[in-house]
């Protein structure tokens, strides 16, 4: 095992607690809006973490249909 494939898996991994913390932030910020308004930057934040998990999502899709 080489270096890059020790690489590829710490990358991987570092996705997957992305993707996980994304959702939960998002999720949060969900209930939030629920209890009271949320601020700009409350709803700033929200736009771009599921902007942010699309686009990842998006990406692996297509590079698991062209791999």
């Amino acid at each position: 095992m080489n270096g890059i494939d020790i690489l590829e898996g710490v990358s991987r991994i570092g996705q997957l607690i992305l993707l996980f913390s994304g959702y939960a932030l998002q999720r949060r910020l969900s209930k939030l809006k629920k209890e009271r308004p949320l601020t700009k930057y409350e709803s700033f934040l929200k736009v771009f973490v599921m902007l942010g998990i699309y686009a990842w999502a998006l990406s692996f899709f297509l590079l698991f249909m062209w791999g």
